[in-house]
């Protein structure tokens, strides 16, 4: 996706007027840069990054922090007569713990939100391969779609031409009312022809502005592409199953959840952290008008029974893990078997191409 990138940045980044020629690149840079799949899969990749993040918050310190005021009054009665009295406590705290040693668990955690983050990447690639796919398709339909409808439009003109011969002929007696009704025919299936051609073109059209975000103007057939297809079928396999965004996700998910399971079995182990406070009062009682307290501990969590909760979960994870290497071997096969599929496609419109060729010119010959 670089090259698709450098493109559009060499096309301007901005929709092309309508008025002027477009070319493959420009129309391919303009589906990169406003697309809304593509936008709205940048921001899920986006917020996906923000869970790496939250888990080396686990290395980081956490520290809070707290104040109060309070308005006391107490009145006492006793034999001896009433007393009042009036208090304003208040004060404020402030906590701190950092952790020192958690069982491996956020360093697994970070490195499986890593990860999760290139997998993620990874189906952005997808999208972005399907999207410019998508304006491949959509530009080269357009110009199909053109083209057809200048062929037809001068079907149309020539067997209107044809017709009036046909009458004018029938006129002086030279042809059969038969073969008026024949031109007529014919003439009418050319018409219905360019009809169905134009509102082909139509519905091109509308999907060219859907993909690319804007209508199509003059667009340019492009010509050379053909020397960046792989030379053979061998080739194209192995392109596609290494480099095949789906199985590069599938790795990547993989590797998550082989972190998943040393995360996860880290619960099993202690926990080491470091606590610290500090708090200061404010008229507690009538015979104290401030007091100030620190405290630091360090404080080891040994889990002894946990009613086999992590082990179960442990267990589930290596499972996810065994099911993940198995979608590898799954995106593998889904592309060598989409990879066979398109190279004989291809093959089959090359010989498409070159059976049709022959036949244009066959019949150019026979018009001559």
């Amino acid at each position: 996706m670089f090259a698709v990138a450098a493109t559009a940045s060499v096309a301007g980044m901005c929709a092309p007027s309508v008025a002027r020629a477009e070319s493959l690149n420009e129309a391919l840079a303009a589906a990169y840069e406003y697309n809304p799949q593509l936008d709205a899969e940048r921001a899920r990749l986006r917020a996906t990054d923000e869970e790496v993040t939250r888990a080396r918050s686990g290395f980081r310190p956490v520290i809070t922090g707290g104040a109060d005021f309070n308005y006391n009054w107490t009145k006492t009665s006793t034999s001896a007569g009433s007393t009042r009295d009036e208090l304003k406590p208040g004060g404020y705290s402030i906590d701190a713990v950092q952790p020192i040693f958690s069982g491996f668990r956020t360093i697994n955690s970070v490195n499986e939100q890593e990860a999760n983050v290139r997998a993620a990447r990874e189906t952005l690639r997808a999208v972005e391969q399907s999207v410019l796919l998508q304006a491949v398709t959509s530009f080269m339909d357009v110009v199909r779609d053109q083209a057809i409808v200048r062929l037809r439009e001068n079907n149309v003109n020539v067997l209107s031409r044809e017709l009036k011969a046909t009458e004018d002929r029938f006129a002086v007696g030279e042809v059969t009312r038969t073969d008026v009704a024949q031109a007529q025919a014919r003439r009418a299936g050319a018409v219905s022809a360019l009809d169905l051609a134009k509102a082909n073109l139509k519905t091109s059209r509308a999907t060219y502005e859907r993909v690319i975000g804007h209508a199509p103007g003059g667009l340019i057939e492009p010509k050379g592409y053909e020397r960046y297809l792989p030379n053979s079928l061998e080739e194209a396999t192995n392109v596609g199953t290494h480099e095949n965004p789906s199985v590069v996700n599938a790795l990547y998910l993989e590797q998550a959840a082989k972190f998943g399971v040393d995360r996860i079995r880290g619960e099993l182990l202690p926990s080491v952290q470091l606590e610290a406070s500090y708090s200061d009062r404010f008229e507690t009682s009538d015979d104290i008008n401030e007091s100030e307290n620190a405290t630091v501990t360090g404080r080891l969590t040994v889990p002894i029974y946990e009613g086999g909760e992590v082990y179960a979960r442990v267990r589930q994870q290596k499972h996810i893990h065994i099911s993940r290497l198995q979608e590898i071997e799954q995106a593998r096969s889904e592309t060598e078997e989409g990879v066979v599929a398109a190279w004989s496609q291809l093959l089959a419109a090359r010989a498409q191409i070159q059976s049709d060729q022959s036949q244009v010119d066959a019949n150019t010959t026979a018009l001559t």
